[in-house]
């Protein structure tokens, strides 16, 4: 799981926490106390990012926010193919009006032979 990943994770833990919240009235405190934390536990990290925990936060705030903007773009697709379903079914396919209204012409034409 990379570091964005648990920080998308760390804000679920946040939000579903009633004693989090009180203890960190906003979410980025504890966010920053969290990635703090694996800063300072992980030696790895610190030697991939060269020791400069800045640039560690910078890419981990990119990933994290790449990571919500690609659901939020995912949410948005399936709730337009869920509307456009819903849509479908309440008026028919759009072949099905184009059919619909040819035979419409084509009945008036025939009422009105003038």
């Amino acid at each position: 799981m990379t570091y964005g990943d648990k920080l998308n994770a760390w804000r679920s833990e946040w939000e579903a926490n009633e004693d989090l919240r009180f203890q960190f009235p906003r979410w980025n405190d504890y966010a920053y106390r969290r990635l703090r934390e694996a800063w300072e536990a992980s030696r790895e990290l610190r030697l991939l990012y060269g020791d400069d925990y800045r640039a560690f936060m910078t890419a981990t705030k990119k990933e994290a926010g790449n990571l919500v903007l690609a659901a939020c773009n995912a949410s948005a697709r399936e709730a337009e193919k869920h509307r456009s379903e819903e849509a479908i079914q309440k008026r028919g396919s759009p072949l099905r009006q184009f059919v619909d209204r040819l035979l419409r012409k084509q009945e008036r034409a025939n009422r009105n032979p003038n």
